[in-house]
């Protein structure tokens, strides 16, 4: 029992209580992604030490990317240092030259995203609960620094956070001079990778020439920056219950009212980056994408940007709209019993008994087709036969206040420029149903319904 107190002090002593153990609480299953150097051997360290405490089961994770010659003798470095402290090792080795190669990405992204896959296989394979990440107030405020240089807005300046799905940070707060006073004290060896030499790469330009002149001018410049957290993270949470409110959430976009937003450019901006993130759009977004998205406010309707992954916003009226700008096909088909696949949609031509007002289907007297009749996209020049009158097709959808990309979207039942249905909208007199109608077709397009994937693993 003296040991153990021994070590709850030492770790108390040389942390001042900035590593967080609470952060831990309620999970069974930990796991430290160590590489062998300094940092992550401390926090593996650190771990082995409180599981004596606080009873868990310890892991650690390892990534040979093969990249550097010293690769393979880390690795065997982590091997060893877990079979001393009777930790179980997944270790894995990837060659991210070549799959960065095939799948034209950089190396460094390559990396990362071969590094998160396994450890993202781990936690859904339930055989850890969660990865730990050895990220330290240094690499916090390098961060912070590498984000300004390029433009951030203000979450940016929020560095990194210690708690992100099942990734946790507990040494987020931790001084990385105080670590290595830890690691002298137990005399914890380590390896070293010869690449934080080079400041050619941004971050260690930032950690070799930036931060030592900082620190020498300003002595507690890094402890001032937990400080600059957490009021941001204050200002956040206020700002949080302003933006859910001026925000609409789907599936696959979000729409934001510009009424709400236009004289508020600090929800605005919020508003923009959290309907990002809806979108799959976590990385890389800079207060240049915020300003030309909130350029459109002031644009006509119609008008969009293209942010980040595919991802656009569409000035939809009285609207902005996050999507995915999608690819669209121009292909023409008979107007028959079928069924087309087109991208994440289904095209369907059904005979039906008898008419329901359902959404996004538009029924049409099979016996009153024109011969020659076909399916297809809008063009330009159609003029849309409407239950009264006519008008050009684009005008017509304009009225209706159908955004241009839904526009250029939609199917249409027609036989050179004139136009009797729009799938989904209306359908013309001509075709109408009535009681004398024998012959009905049921025409939809709609978003496919995916069967969700059973539970097997790869």
């Amino acid at each position: 029992m003296k040991i153990l107190l021994y070590n709850q002090e030492v770790m108390e002593r040389i942390f001042e209580g900035q590593f967080n153990y609470d952060i831990l609480k309620g999970y069974k299953k930990i796991c430290v992604a160590c590489s062998g150097g300094m940092d992550s051997v401390t926090l593996l360290q650190i771990l082995s030490d409180y599981r004596q405490v606080e009873r868990f089961e310890l892991y650690a994770v390892n990534i040979d990317h093969d990249l550097r010659e010293t690769s393979k003798s880390d690795s065997s470095f982590v091997k060893k240092l877990c079979k001393d402290l009777k930790i179980t090792l997944f270790y894995k080795k990837v060659k991210v030259k070549a799959i960065s190669k095939k799948k034209k990405i950089g190396i460094e992204e390559c990396a990362r995203e071969e590094r998160y896959n396994f450890f993202n296989q781990l936690v859904e394979d339930k055989v850890v609960d969660v990865i730990l990440l050895a990220h330290h107030n240094r690499d916090d405020v390098e961060t912070m620094l590498s984000n300004l240089a390029r433009g951030c807005f203000l979450n940016g300046l929020y560095g990194i956070k210690e708690k992100r799905g099942h990734f946790l940070r507990p040494m987020l707060k931790v001084p990385k001079d105080d670590i290595i006073a830890y690691v002298e004290e137990k005399n914890l060896q380590y390896v070293e990778d010869e690449t934080n030499e080079e400041t050619k790469y941004k971050r260690n330009y930032i950690r070799k020439e930036i931060l030592p002149k900082f620190n020498e001018r300003f002595p507690t410049f890094e402890k001032n920056f937990i400080s600059l957290k957490k009021s941001i993270a204050s200002d956040e949470k206020h700002f949080e219950k302003y933006v859910n409110q001026v925000l609409t959430l789907y599936d696959n976009k979000v729409t934001i009212k510009i009424s709400k937003i236009e004289k508020d450019e600090a929800v605005a901006y919020r508003a923009y980056i959290k309907a990002l993130k809806h979108m799959n759009v976590i990385k890389d977004i800079y207060k240049a994408n915020l300003d030309e998205i909130h350029g459109l406010l002031k644009k006509e309707n119609g008008k969009h940007v293209s942010v980040k992954e595919g991802v656009c916003c569409f000035r939809d009226y009285e609207y902005l709209t996050f999507q995915k700008n999608e690819t669209y096909f121009y292909e023409e088909f008979p107007i028959e019993e079928n069924e087309y696949i087109i991208e994440d949609k289904v095209l369907k031509i059904e005979k039906v008994e008898s008419f329901d007002n359902e959404f996004m289907a538009t029924y049409v007297d099979a016996d009153k087709l024109i011969e020659g009749s076909i399916l297809r996209r809008r063009k330009v020049g159609d003029i849309f036969h409407r239950k009264v009158g006519t008008k050009k097709l684009k005008s017509y959808l304009i009225d209706r206040k159908i955004p241009q990309r839904q526009r250029d979207d939609l199917f249409v039942v027609g036989k050179g420029k004139d136009i009797y249905a729009i799938i989904g909208v209306e359908c013309s007199v001509d075709l109408m149903i009535t009681e004398q109608t024998e012959n009905i077709y049921k025409i939809t397009y709609k978003k496919r319904k995916i069967k969700p994937k059973g539970d097997d693993h790869v």
